[in-house]
């Protein structure tokens, strides 16, 4: 027949040995790091930092910070390039005409867009294309 194999019972046994083995060692380590953590004073377990010295944390969020505000600076600042468009329309047009002009263009953004592809109206023509 065939050859019998060799993972028999004394293998299980040592296998099973060694899990136990394992768990007792873990179990033995949770214990320890609990007594440890127990026999401590409150005191020194919590530890408020009144100091407030700066840490790592801190340091990104305070960072953090100070980009969040310098992006809202730069939204609300015109560019250089901006600026001095600005300043050559007033020295074409005055300050009136340069107003003048932001208004207009105000208008032409508000009012509506003419279509320019006009759909072909479904219904009777109005001419005769062979003039019968």
């Amino acid at each position: 027949m065939g050859k019998r194999s060799k993972s028999g019972a004394g293998s299980k046994a040592k296998k099973r040995i060694g899990e136990t083995y394992e768990e007792l060692k873990e179990a033995q380590i949770e214990r320890s790091e609990q007594v440890r953590t127990e026999a401590q004073a409150d005191e020194t377990l919590f530890v408020l930092d009144t100091a407030r010295k700066e840490t790592a944390a801190s340091n990104r969020a305070k960072h953090l910070r100070a980009k969040k505000e310098e992006s809202k600076k730069r939204k609300l600042e015109a560019s250089d390039r901006i600026k001095n468009k600005v300043k050559r329309i007033i020295d074409t047009h005055g300050q009136e005409g340069a107003i003048a002009l932001a208004e207009k263009g105000r208008k032409r953004l508000d009012q509506k867009r003419i279509r320019k592809h006009i759909t072909a109206k479904a219904g009777k023509p109005t001419f005769d294309l062979w003039s019968d």
